[in-house]
C-alpha cells in the first residue's frame, strides 16, 4: 500500500530554479496572479524571504516574454498571454553570491571593478541563455558604460525585458563592514543608474532587504508591491491552496503518521504557516520550501514525515541577521523578549529603505522573514512601543578597552521609536510566523551568544543542550550545572572587559533551557518573583541564581543559605495551582552562585518538597573555543 501511494505522488520542485525545472514536477498554479501583475504594471520590485519562489518568479516571466504561453499548457495563463513570442529581449540576472569574493590583495581590500566585472559576466550569460545566436553579442563588455551601449544596440528594434534577482545580496553580505557596505553600494548605484537610462520596457527587481541610495527605488519609479494585498500570496501558499491542492499528500503523510488529516493539518499549520506581508493582515501564507519539504519525505520512502527546520536550515537565512550582529552586541533580554512578546513595527519601518548607519535590528528580522505581521495595531502607545527597545550589553567606563573592537560596539543603543515610525503612521504587531521560525531565530541566537558559526563546531551545541535537558530531566543538577558551564564558558559574557548583572546570567541560562525546554524568568506571586522556572518531565525547577567576588566556603556557604530563606519566604513556585506548568507537577528548588571572576557556577544547592537538601561545588571549566 505505501508502494502505490508512494508511486502516485508526483516529486516536490526541491532545488527548482526555473520554470523548466518546475513545471516538470508537482507545483500551485500562480501564473494568473502573474499575469495580473504583468499587465498592470511594468516596473515593479518584489521583497520577500529567502526560499519564497522569488527566482523561480523572475524565471517564469522571462519565459512568458521569451516564448509567450507555449510552455504553460494546462495552466491558468494558457490562452490568455496578450503578447507575441519574439516580441522582446530579455535579460534575467541574479546578484546572488556577488559581494562576498571581491576582494583582492594581502589587505582584502574591496575590488569594485572586479564586482562590475563579475555583473557584465552575468549580463553575458544571461543573454547567451536568451538569445543564442544574436548578432550584438556582449562578449566584449567589461564595464557598465561598454555593457549598457551593447543592451541599447541589441534591444533597439525590440521592447527589453530586465529581470534583476536577489538584487541585495552584496550590500546584505556585508553589513559588518561598512566601508565595503559603500563599496559595494556605489557600483550597484552605478548600475541602476543605466538602467534608469535605458528604460525597460517590463523591470522587476527581486530582493530581501531595502537600501537607499542605490538608485533602485529613486529614479526607477518602481512599483512596490510587497505589501500590497492584491499580490499578498503570489509567492508562498494559502490554506487553501494547501488543502486544494496537497490533498493526496495530505492523506499519505496522516496515514503513515496515524493521525487524522485534520489533526495534520493543524500541526502543519502550527509549524509552518502564519507569514503575512501585507498591509491589511489578511493573508497568511506557508512557505513553499518548508510545506514542499516536508511531503518531499513522502516521494523518497515509506519512513513517517518528520517536522523539521526546512525553511531555516535550507535558506541561510540567518546570514544577514549573523552579519549584523557580528559587529554589534545586543543584550540577552532583548533578543529573549521577541520570543515572548514580539514587537510593533511601523509601516514605515517595514517598508522604508536604509542606508548602512540606519539599518535596525528589528526591521532586519522582519525583512529576513523572523518576523512576521500578526495584526494591525491601532491607537498604539508608549508602552507598546516599549517593546521595540533594543539594548546592547554596556561595560562600565573602567572596564571599556578603548582599543578593543568589540567593547567599543558595545554603546547602549536604542532603536528609537521615531526612526520606527510617529504615532500617526500604521503601526502591526509582529511576531514569530510559526514554530519552525521561532526555533531557527533561537538557534541562530545561540550561535551569537556562544561565538558560533554554521561552519564550526555546528555539532556540539545541540549535542551540549540536549546534554543539559537530559541531566535536569534525570534530576542530576550537579550535572546541569556542569554543562552550563560548558556553554557559559565559551559565551560572549565569558569577556571580562564586559560587565553584565545578575539579570544577564538569569536570561542567558533560560535561553540554554529553552533551547530543549519549557523556560520562563520573573515568575511573580504576591510575595516576589523567582528567578527562573523550568518544567521538565514531572517536576518544576525554581532556580535562584547568585554571584560572589570570593569563592571561600564561607561566603558562597552564606549566599545558598540566603536563597534558600528567599526562596522559602516568598513561596517561589506556589503560583495558580491549576496552570498546566504546575499542574501535578513536584517542585524543585534549585540555587546556583556564579563566581564572578571565572563567570561559572561555582557551587549548587537543590531542596525538594520533602526538604532533602543536596549541594556540591564545580570546578573552573577551560576555553573549548579560542573566540575572545
Amino acid at each position: 500500500m505505501a508502494e502505490l501511494n508512494q508511486a502516485k505522488l508526483k516529486s516536490m520542485p526541491i532545488g527548482a530554479e526555473s520554470w523548466t525545472d518546475l513545471k516538470a514536477k508537482f507545483f500551485v498554479d500562480k501564473t494568473e496572479k502573474i499575469l495580473n501583475l504583468i499587465t498592470n504594471q511594468n516596473k515593479v520590485c518584489f521583497f520577500r524571504p529567502r526560499r519564497f519562489g522569488k527566482t523561480i518568479l523572475a524565471s517564469t516571466i522571462a519565459d512568458l516574454f521569451l516564448n509567450g504561453d507555449k510552455n504553460f499548457e494546462g495552466t491558468a495563463i494558457q490562452g490568455k498571454w496578450p503578447y507575441s513570442a519574439n516580441e522582446f529581449k530579455v535579460l534575467n540576472i541574479t546578484f546572488y553570491g556577488l559581494g562576498t569574493n571581491n576582494t583582492t590583495g594581502k589587505q582584502n581590500i574591496f575590488d569594485q571593478n572586479m564586482m562590475e566585472r563579475n555583473i557584465c559576466t552575468r549580463v553575458q550569460l544571461a543573454q547567451t541563455i536568451s538569445d543564442p545566436e544574436s548578432e550584438v553579442p556582449f562578449n566584449d563588455a567589461f564595464s557598465f558604460d561598454q555593457l549598457f551601449t551593447s543592451i541599447a544596440r541589441w534591444s533597439a528594434k525590440s521592447k527589453l525585458v530586465l529581470l534583476i534577482d536577489e538584487w541585495d545580496y552584496p550590500l546584505s553580505s556585508n553589513l559588518d563592514n561598512e566601508v565595503n557596505f559603500h563599496l559595494a553600494l556605489d557600483v550597484i548605484g552605478s548600475f541602476f543608474s543605466f538602467v534608469r537610462a535605458i528604460q525597460p520596457n517590463f523591470l522587476l527587481v527581486t530582493g530581501i532587504m531595502r537600501y537607499s541610495n542605490a538608485s533602485l527605488l529613486t529614479g526607477n519609479s518602481l512599483f512596490d508591491m510587497s505589501m500590497h494585498p492584491d499580490f499578498a500570496d503570489l509567492l508562498g501558499y494559502t490554506q487553501t491552496e494547501l488543502e486544494n491542492n496537497f490533498g493526496p499528500y495530505i492523506e499519505e503523510a496522516a496515514r503513515r503518521l496515524n493521525v487524522t488529516e485534520e489533526a495534520l493539518l493543524d500541526k502543519i499549520k502550527s509549524y509552518y504557516d502564519g507569514f503575512c506581508f501585507d498591509d491589511k493582515a489578511q493573508t497568511k501564507l506557508y512557505c513553499p520550501q518548508s510545506i514542499n519539504q516536508f511531503f518531499a519525505q513522502l516521494t523518497t520512502g515509506p519512513n513517517s514525515p518528520e517536522f523539521k527546520t526546512f525553511w531555516t536550515d535550507s535558506s541561510n537565512t540567518a546570514s544577514a541577521l549573523r552579519t549584523y550582529l557580528k559587529g554589534r552586541m545586543i543584550a540577552v533580554s532583548s533578543l529573549e523578549r521577541l520570543v515572548d512578546q514580539g514587537t510593533y513595527l511601523s509601516r514605515q519601518a517595514l517598508s522604508t529603505a536604509s542606508t548602512f548607519e540606519e539599518v535596525q535590528f528589528l526591521p532586519l528580522l522582519a525583512q529576513c522573514g523572523y518576523l512576521t505581521i500578526k495584526e494591525v495595531k491601532h491607537n498604539i502607545t508608549a508602552a507598546d512601543l516599549d517593546s521595540n527597545k533594543i539594548v546592547s550589553n554596556e561595560p562600565t567606563h573602567a572596564e571599556v578597552d578603548q582599543q578593543n573592537p568589540i567593547v567599543n560596539a558595545l554603546s547602549a543603543t536604542w532603536e528609537a521609536t521615531s526612526s520606527l515610525g510617529n504615532r500617526n503612521d500604521t503601526f502591526y504587531h509582529c511576531t514569530f510566523p510559526n514554530m519552525e521560525v521561532q526555533d531557527g531565530y533561537v538557534d541562530a541566537f545561540f550561535r551569537y551568544l556562544l561565538n558560533e558559526t554554521y561552519d564550526g563546531a555546528s555539532l556540539w551545541l545541540p549535542h551540549a543542550t540536549t546534554q543539559l535537558a537530559i541531566a535536569l530531566r534525570d534530576g542530576n543538577i550537579a550535572k546541569t550545572a556542569d554543562w552550563l558551564n560548558e556553554l557559559l564558558v565559551d559565551s560572549i559574557f565569558y569577556d571580562k572587559k564586559i560587565s553584565i548583572l545578575e539579570s544577564v546570567y538569569r536570561d542567558f541560562i533560560k535561553t540554554f533551557f529553552r533551547f530543549k525546554l519549557r523556560a520562563r524568568v520573573e515568575i511573580a506571586n504576591s510575595s516576589g518573583r523567582s528567578d527562573l522556572e523550568v518544567a521538565v518531565g514531572k517536576r518544576v525547577y525554581i532556580f535562584e541564581l547568585k554571584r560572589s567576588s570570593s569563592k571561600s566556603h564561607k561566603a558562597i556557604q552564606k549566599l545558598l543559605d540566603e536563597a534558600e530563606s528567599q526562596i522559602d519566604l516568598n513561596s517561589y513556585g506556589i503560583n495558580d495551582v491549576n496552570h498546566e506548568y504546575y499542574r501535578g507537577a513536584e517542585l524543585v528548588a534549585v540555587i546556583f552562585v556564579i563566581y564572578d571572576k571565572t563567570r561559572q557556577i561555582a557551587a549548587w544547592r537543590s531542596i525538594d518538597v520533602n526538604g532533602l537538601h543536596q549541594e556540591g561545588t564545580l570546578n573552573h571549566k577551560n576555553h573549548r573555543n579560542t573566540f575572545l
